[in-house]
């Protein structure tokens, strides 16, 4: 869907801006992404079936909204390879 095409061209983003920011020896600004489906941190029966939002927030539609980091990377995963980057919030 929608949502994994996006995530593939993020990752593709992602892949050129680390390379670009590591050849420059500069600090990574992570992209902006759009996530199209929220992030469960436990599971859930029906996801599809609630629209692809965490049980619950159905009443207050928010898709698309800005990925958070931690929806698409793992910032453990980032840290224990000790790259250096920033949220591209502080770009606001």
């Amino acid at each position: 869907g929608v949502h994994a095409a996006a995530l593939r061209g993020y990752l593709a983003e992602l892949r050129d801006a680390l390379a670009l920011a590591r050849a420059l020896r500069r600090t990574l600004v992570l992209p902006r992404w759009t996530c199209y489906v929220d992030k469960l941190w436990a599971g859930s029966d029906n996801i599809i079936g609630m629209g692809f939002m965490y049980p619950g927030s159905q009443d207050a539609p928010f898709l698309p909204f800005a990925c958070p980091m931690d929806h698409v990377l793992s910032p453990a995963a980032w840290a224990k390879a000790e790259v250096d980057y920033r949220d591209a919030a502080i770009l606001d």
